[in-house]
């Protein structure tokens, strides 16, 4: 989720939000998901490989991806090469996403690499030249509502249990809490759990009763400001869809039962065109 300062208006971070969702490899150039097993996967356009690709642009058999532990090599079958680092290669190891240096692929419009959740494995595939990414018609949006533009006090949660986060594919991971952000809507003090670093901007997964109806149904995320003087600002009016309103292979997580708003709030991103409330 993005820490970054909200130094541009609404306009901007809509208009930014939406263009997000189309540049190379975004998530509407997602084009598939795949778990490997350990050993060999082959990865090519045959529809029995374990890494499928787009027929339009790789051969049937590309190479295979040969996992022994956690150590993951990418080996191509000849004359064929990828690029890495803009260079043309065979073989390459791959780094998953959770090093912090992930190994990015290249074949034409195609990009994968590996990406590790709850202890597994998997190669996450770009394809940009879906034609969902100049399809989509773009995100929806509530109206701007300055009431639900709120400010805040950070109450640090110092030694408190972690926040037990599910993810959209199972996987729990327990994630330390950054504190508390209590607030007032339409005469009613409330409050969220928020994770990341005050200094930088907090990170708020919440749920609300919009969702399933307006809003999407697993719930919402929302970035802050750095927290000054114990104080921060709630714009619920910057709240947006988690990846997985658009994509079925992504791995996003939930947000936790603390996050649960017992009002409705009509601000930020609606349900995007097309995307059922369920």
């Amino acid at each position: 989720m993005a820490n970054d300062k909200r130094s541009e208006t609404l306009a901007e971070f809509r208009q930014m939000m939406d263009e997000a969702l189309r540049t190379h490899d975004s998530w509407l150039a997602l084009a598939g998901l795949f778990w490997l097993k350990p050993g060999s996967n082959t990865i090519g356009s045959d529809k029995n490989a374990e890494v499928v690709l787009p027929a339009a642009h790789a051969p049937a058999l590309l190479g295979s991806i040969e996992m022994e532990g956690e150590a993951v090599r990418l080996r191509i079958e000849p004359p064929n090469k990828v690029k890495i680092d803009g260079e043309d290669t065979a073989t390459a190891v791959l780094a998953p996403d959770t090093s912090g240096a992930a190994t990015t692929v290249h074949f034409g419009p195609l990009t994968w690499m590996v990406i590790e959740r709850g202890g597994r494995l998997g190669i996450r595939l770009w394809d940009n030249s879906r034609p969902e990414m100049h399809s989509f018609p773009g995100r929806s949006w509530f109206p701007e509502r300055p009431d639900l533009s709120v400010e805040a006090s950070f109450v640090p949660d110092e030694g408190a249990q972690p926040l037990r986060i599910e993810n959209t594919i199972g996987d729990v991971e327990l994630v330390p809490a950054a504190g508390r952000l209590i607030f007032d809507i339409q005469g009613r003090e409330l409050a969220l759990q928020a994770m990341g670093d005050p200094g930088a901007g907090l990170s708020i997964l919440f749920k609300d009763l919009t969702n399933g109806e307006t809003t999407y149904a697993p719930g919402r995320y929302l970035a802050t400001e750095a927290v000054e003087n114990g104080k921060v600002v709630v714009d619920f009016n910057r709240a947006y869809n988690p990846p997985c309103a658009f994509t079925a292979f992504a791995t996003c997580p939930l947000p936790p039962l603390e996050n649960q708003l017992p009002i409705r709030v009509e601000a930020g991103e609606r349900l995007p065109d097309g995307i059922p409330a369920h």
